[in-house]
């Protein structure tokens, strides 16, 4: 959520959350505060105030997600995923005092029975419009009964992520920054931190260096082959800038195409989901898969995300899921350049058939 577009200081991203939707982002990272006083409750960037008494930058909590809702009442075949780095013990006074007060909000809140069920179909979602996938971290316990409000899911219990503190020689050293960090390597989603901390504040020149589409697709294969999983979430710096969502979409033709011809080797789980593989964040011209159903298709989502701790801290990720990417943190769907042969044409767009699992997000952080 942290960005110049709503006055964030030292933004980890140059246009807004809003825009990031409409640019295709299907998954954002968000962070709650308490910012005390009569502020109370805010989206944040790890905290409102510097010293106690410098802010740092703030958004109403209502806004934000009245707008999320807002999009997906616009655009009703999406799926958006929300990761939230909860402060402050925020989780359930964001939970009942805001996303309960939004009409529907909480009712297209997926719940996933257990870490290790199948993912539904992105299809399932979209036909039982449930269709926004919550998870939290450093906050409630989810995974005993109860821990967390209906609908909310732990991140770390079905993600692991990569090394968030490195600097730019050490993401640029994939034997070092292809490596687990939180979670498990069984988890069924592959977080990749793709951003290097130098200094105080981010760096547009470091980020669009590495956001840069040759370093993503080096990466990221490295990390493959290593790791044994591919990546379905990528959190950046400044999304806009460098090669991410061409790097989302051309991942989800990729997948797509293998799943089409039978040669996908990534391991589905459960009819994987996570959008569908597209080229880029936007699913143009992905070779043509008239023989695969969208449902076998995977793709890549792109989605801002603000995340006030400095792991996700206002990057951009992207999530892909096992056995295919999906489009969006690249969340977009996959394949073909068709305005909705096998998803929608735009960033957020995932096939509607294919399952969370198998599909890749790219989530943006917006701190």
């Amino acid at each position: 959520m942290s960005s110049q577009a709503d006055g964030f200081q030292a933004p980890n991203n140059l246009l807004g959350l809003e825009d990031a939707l409409d640019a295709g982002i299907r998954a954002v990272q968000l962070d709650s505060c308490d910012c005390g006083g009569s502020l109370g409750l805010q989206m944040c960037h790890g905290d409102c105030f510097f010293l106690g008494f410098i802010a740092l930058g703030y958004k109403s909590p209502l806004t934000t997600f009245a707008n999320i809702k807002s999009f997906l009442d616009d655009n009703p075949r999406e799926v958006i995923v929300i990761d939230l780095q909860v402060n402050d013990g925020t989780l359930d006074a964001l939970y009942y005092d805001v996303l309960d007060t939004i009409p529907g909000f909480t009712d297209m809140m997926y719940q996933h029975p257990r870490r290790r069920d199948p993912w539904p179909t992105l299809g399932t979602l979209i036909e039982s419009n449930e269709r926004i996938l919550f998870f939290q971290h450093n906050g409630n316990n989810c995974r005993i009964e109860g821990g967390c409000p209906p609908g909310v899911m732990g991140t770390f219990q079905h993600m692991f992520d990569t090394p968030w503190d490195l600097d730019e020689d050490g993401l640029m050293d994939y034997e070092r920054s292809c490596t687990k960090n939180r979670g498990l390597l069984t988890a069924q989603f592959m977080l990749s931190n793709h951003f290097a901390d130098e200094g105080l504040f981010p760096s547009l020149e470091i980020s669009e260096n590495v956001n840069q589409i040759s370093v993503l697709r080096d990466r990221h294969e490295y990390c493959r082959e290593k790791l044994g999983k591919e990546v379905n979430v990528i959190v950046v710096d400044f999304w806009s800038l460098g090669g991410v969502i061409q790097y989302a979409q051309e991942e989800n033709d990729r997948r797509a195409g293998a799943v089409a011809l039978g040669t996908n080797t990534t391991e589905a789980v459960v009819t994987p989901q996570r959008t569908t593989l597209s080229p880029t964040v936007r699913p143009s011209g992905a070779p043509s898969i008239i023989s695969a159903s969208p449902s076998e298709i995977p793709s890549i989502v792109f989605t801002p995300s603000a995340s006030p701790s400095k792991d996700t801290e206002g990057r951009a990720v992207s999530v892909a899921s096992d056995p295919v990417i999906s489009a969006a943190s690249a969340q977009n769907t996959v394949t073909s350049g068709a305005e909705y042969k096998y998803g929608s044409a735009r960033l957020g767009a995932c096939l509607p058939m294919i399952t969370f699992a198998a599909c890749a997000y790219i989530f943006n952080v917006l701190l």
